[in-house]
């Protein structure tokens, strides 16, 4: 049985509107191994009380974002992805869990504690972007890098069928991609990019490889243009299939 819930409101008629959407989730998915379902965990954690909200235009929220992503409306194949990723900064390490939802044309990123409380929520509607966050303890790199980091690993278009043995180059918009696809599957995506003031790489590596068909169990992120690695293992999947109620609005 599908579940929907309203997400609290806030004060401003914006919000309020906003609030007005509302999230679906599903029952009996552990997001946990204490068994919690997804349906459970999920409304607890977007029950809390309502954390801080800034909401910008893409051309405030980060100057280069905007044209760096793929619209939410253009992201095929609605899922939730329950993922654990371990990072590297210089010297830092730690774990984070996430869950990644992509639903009715909207793209969620929920990071959360090792505890399972929500320490952020991304959303992305068609290119505007908000960002909520419920504690001053900051991420050692950007949670907006995070969200490119979540299109381009996962979300961004795969060739189907797939090509021939070999290292292929693709435009997306104006990020440019270095593809190795070995045995119908990809093995490692290249990422070239730019801050502004410099140009690095990121390197996106498939363990047993990619098809379009599967979401990859364990990925490693290296991001040479800010320093920080990840090693990513989606848990659980769960392809969410078309309500008879449709989309909110």
């Amino acid at each position: 049985m599908r579940v929907q819930m309203n997400r609290a409101g806030s004060a401003s008629s914006s919000e309020r509107a906003d609030s007005s959407r509302r999230w679906r989730v599903w029952p009996r998915w552990p997001l946990r191994p204490s068994g919690l379902s997804l349906c459970v965990a999920l409304t607890l954690i977007l029950a809390c009380a309502t954390p801080p909200r800034t909401s910008f235009p893409p051309q405030q929220f980060d100057a280069a974002l905007s044209a760096r992503l793929l619209s939410s409306s253009q992201l095929a194949g609605d899922q939730v992805l329950r993922q654990r990723l371990h990072f590297r900064f210089a010297e830092e390490t730690g774990v984070l869990d996430a869950v990644v939802q992509v639903d009715c044309g909207v793209l969620r990123v929920i990071g959360l504690s090792p505890i399972g409380s929500r320490l952020f929520v991304i959303e992305q509607r068609g290119l505007e972007v908000t960002l909520e966050t419920t504690t001053q303890r900051q991420l050692p790199f950007s949670a907006r890098n995070l969200l490119l980091d979540v299109q381009r690993t996962y979300l961004y278009p795969l060739s189907d069928p797939a090509p021939a043995d070999g290292r292929y180059r693709h435009q997306q918009g104006v990020t440019t991609l270095h593809e190795t696809w070995r045995g119908g599957r990809l093995r490692e995506r290249v990422i070239a990019d730019s801050n502004g003031e410099r140009k690095g790489e990121i390197v996106v590596s498939y363990e047993g490889g990619y098809a379009s068909s599967e979401t990859p169990p364990r990925v490693h992120l290296d991001n040479r243009l800010y320093g920080y690695s990840l090693d990513v293992q989606t848990l659980e999947k769960r392809v969410l299939e078309p309500s008879g109620e449709g989309c909110p609005p």
